[in-house]
């Protein structure tokens, strides 16, 4: 019965296909006609007033749903990002590690699929951090609210050397530029982001 009710329509919601279903086991129709109009009556706008609640519901549990999808679509894509970030801030990690004078023949060696303007980056930032200070930038992120990629726009704002080697960058939304904020990075985790052409200074 329920292959011959979607065959007849095939967009219909399972919910429709389940109460026709009923309809027919339950002898619904010939129930409601044996009894009295008035009972009739109530009956039916009884089962109005429950057919209101019910799609209710059914808007609330579909939109239930959705967010559940959405957020875990969210924790998939972030988690996909995490892994490739941790992977290269790994290899340059490595890379870094090597105490090797980190030439431009070294760094294409490294990072092959890295065109000419990051490899004289990354060259730059492995020998001079500081030279990059004021420099002008887009950084893209991975917003948690929004669950998508963010452009931000901002600029170098300090280096602090020492063991850490923390770069200070100043980041605004590009329609909210009077609404700043600093954050810290390694410098292997900016040279990651560079490498994966996440970030661009200009």
């Amino acid at each position: 019965m329920v292959d011959s009710l979607m065959r007849q329509a095939p967009n219909a919601q399972v919910d429709l296909i389940g109460a026709k279903v009923k309809n027919v086991k339950n002898d619904t129709v010939p129930w409601l006609c044996s009894m009295p109009h008035d009972e009739q009556r109530k009956i039916m706008q009884s089962a109005a007033r429950q057919r209101r609640t019910v799609a209710k519901q059914r808007k609330q549990r579909k939109a239930r749903n959705l967010e559940i999808a959405k957020q875990r679509l969210y924790e998939l894509e972030l988690k996909k990002q995490k892994k490739k970030t941790r992977q290269m801030e790994n290899k340059v990690t490595r890379f870094v590690k090597q105490g090797i004078q980190t030439t431009i023949l070294d760094v294409k060696n490294a990072f092959p699929e890295a065109s000419q303007e990051v490899v004289q980056l990354t060259v730059q930032i492995c020998h001079d951090p500081e030279s990059i200070i004021g420099k002008d930038l887009t950084h893209l992120w991975y917003d948690k609210v929004k669950c998508e990629n963010e452009v931000y726009i901002g600029n170098v704002f300090e280096y602090k050397g020492g063991k850490k080697k923390v770069i200070v960058m100043e980041y605004w939304l590009p329609d909210c530029p009077e609404d700043s904020h600093k954050s810290e990075l390694f410098s292997t985790e900016v040279l990651a982001d560079l490498l994966l052409g996440d970030l661009l200074f200009h």
